[in-house]
């Protein structure tokens, strides 16, 4: 269920700031409500060292590099700064070893000379020239009267560049020889050693990254206490003031209520609280059964959350969604494989890690409903196999799995309803949502024998049934002073209709998971008749249904997930437009720093 919420303002001397808001961060049990939007100075540095130290935790953990078993013998504090100084290097050392490289790559050819001889010896009449050619190049120099001398080779055939320098008595230019790029500022030894000292500062930075990725764990604590600091602030400056008083709101459950009330009499403090008002942006808090919790990690990965005035639907989503999993992969050999991996994950990972359970235990609810789905359909890896008669036997097992699904459809709509009812209980209210469940009882009815799943003619009850349920709809729920109620309904029926037939997907992501199977198999098998062909036929066989297993689990995120958060959604009027409730509290054992 939703708990409900006591919206609470907090009236306190200015100068007992810093005190109300320890204690209200010990008790753990008030949601701030923000009452401006643009933070102060103190926060916004403090959102910035919280990011720096974020940015520094993902740059570590991206590293390639291995973790070492030597920690750093550093203060917390000091981690992010080492960091920062550790990347700043290994970046700025890469870079120069970049610019050098080319250097190296020209003057290697030419091996180890003193860079100011030619200088020298052209003070003394001879003149020197570095030069790079073809052999042909060379021979043309040399018959032109040109003294060549050859150095290197770049390679043995007669096209490629060689090495070679030009000596002459007079002045040369550079225009009737393929002067070299050589540098001359400093011989080849000096640029190799400084090659050498930038390496040298690189790898010392990467063995100091090493050490502090091994220090991630106390990274992630500085971080969360830049959090905690983060937090205190922006609860500072959303606190309002008028003089020398200063007041602070927020939500409270009301189950938590007396221990506010408590501590505004312990410290003197004025206060004032009343139930949430529907039309403020309330924070939701799921109080619900253990089991339920299993559905948590998806919720979070979709960030779906029931808004205050809207119905916990996570009991109907987790047992729809599960239903719905088992259909769409219904594959007892699927179900197998993913039950065992569940199975070895929770009992291996899951006792040290409590963050696994969760999903796993999810998975495996998943696992057993695509097991006995397989099961009851004869499905076993795209084999057919014995299963329920009703599903899996007779030229009409296609048609049950329709209606199957169908039904399933016109269930879980209908539970939306019944929600709605118990949601907002009144008589003329309650007459509405009987009336929207008879029609669809009515739509599932009209969508069989549409589609020839029952035999025989048409009921004429199911017409009776349309006219009674339109009667209470339009008691129910039509304003007949509010125009708009009496267009959108007939609307809203038609709608009713293309949402059960919507459950369809249901059948046939099902029934394209078993012949994809199928085929891997057929051609995998026949391949098999020689050692070669088993090997490529296991390959095939291996690829087309990791690709068919791919496949299913798209589907739960396409249909599952869109099954329960639109047209159930719709008929339950959940529009997941809420928030979590996230009380102002401290969740180190450290001080704020």
């Amino acid at each position: 269920m939703i708990v409900p919420m006591e919206k609470v303002t907090l009236l306190l001397p200015k100068s007992e700031t810093h005190l109300a808001l320890e204690a209200l961060r010990a008790l753990g049990v008030m949601h701030i409500q923000p009452q401006r939007t643009a933070p102060g100075p103190e926060q916004s540095g403090a959102m910035a060292e919280e990011m720096e130290v974020s940015q520094l935790e993902d740059r570590l953990r991206d590293l390639t590099l291995p973790a070492s078993g030597e920690l750093c013998q550093i203060s917390d504090n000091e981690i992010p700064e080492a960091a920062a100084r550790a990347f700043a290097e290994v970046e700025t050392a890469s870079l120069e070893l970049e610019k050098l490289e080319p250097v190296l790559a020209a003057l290697r050819p030419w091996g180890e000379f003193d860079p100011a001889l030619p200088g020298v010896l052209e003070k003394r009449g001879v003149y020197v020239r570095l030069c790079s050619g073809t052999a042909r190049e060379q021979e043309a120099l040399s018959e032109s009267g040109h003294i060549c001398i050859p150095l290197a080779s770049a390679g043995r055939k007669n096209a490629e560049p060689k090495l070679f320098a030009v000596v002459s008595d007079r002045p040369l230019t550079g225009k009737e020889l393929p002067v070299a790029e050589v540098p001359l500022d400093r011989p080849l030894s000096a640029y190799e050693a400084e090659a050498a000292a930038l390496r040298e500062r690189r790898d010392r930075a990467r063995a100091t990254l090493a050490k502090l990725k091994a220090s991630i764990p106390r990274l992630e604590e500085l971080l969360m206490l830049k959090r905690e600091k983060t937090e205190f602030l922006a609860a500072r400056d959303s606190m309002l003031s008028c003089g020398d008083i200063a007041g602070i709101s927020g939500f409270v459950p009301e189950e938590n209520l007396p221990s506010i009330t408590e501590a505004a009499h312990k410290y003197g403090w004025g206060l004032v609280h009343a139930p949430a008002d529907p039309e403020d942006a309330v924070p939701t808090l799921l109080k619900k059964p253990r089991w339920t919790k299993l559905l948590d990690p998806m919720m979070d990965f979709l960030t779906l959350s029931p808004g205050y005035n809207e119905a916990d639907v996570s009991i109907p989503v987790l047992i729809f969604l599960t239903i719905f999993f088992g259909i769409l992969i219904a594959d007892a050999v699927y179900g197998l494989l993913f039950l065992i991996i569940a199975a070895a994950v929770l009992l291996t990972k899951g006792r040290t890690h409590p963050a696994v359970r969760l999903p796993t235990g999810l998975f495996l609810l998943f696992s057993v409903s695509a097991l006995i789905w397989g099961i009851l359909t004869g499905n076993y890896g795209g084999f057919e196999g014995p299963g329920l008669p009703y599903l899996a036997e007779g030229p009409e097992k296609d048609n049950h799995m329709k209606l199957v699904c169908f039904a399933i459809g016109a269930i879980h709509l209908s539970v939306g309803h019944l929600l709605r009812i118990f949601r907002e209980f009144s008589f003329r209210h309650t007459l509405g949502q009987i009336g929207w469940i008879m029609v669809l009882f009515g739509n599932f009815m009209l969508i069989t024998f549409l589609l020839s799943l029952i035999p025989g003619p048409f009921p004429q009850w199911v017409i009776w049934n349309y006219a009674v349920a339109l009667v209470l709809i339009g008691v129910g729920e039509i304003d007949i002073h509010n125009i708009s109620t009496i267009l959108s309904c007939p609307l809203e029926v038609l709608s009713s209709f293309s949402d059960i037939l919507s459950y369809i997907r249901l059948f046939a992501v099902c029934l394209a998971g078993f012949y994809l199977a199928k085929v891997f198999d057929g051609i995998a098998m026949g391949m098999m008749h020689s050692v070669t062909g088993c090997i490529f036929g296991s390959i095939l066989l291996l690829l087309g249904h990791l690709m068919n297993i791919a496949l299913g689990g798209l589907a739960i995120l396409v249909h599952g997930v869109r099954l329960n958060t639109l047209e159930f959604s719709a008929h339950s009027q959940i529009r997941w437009a809420g928030f979590p409730f996230n009380p102002f509290r401290k969740k180190t054992v450290c001080k704020t720093p």
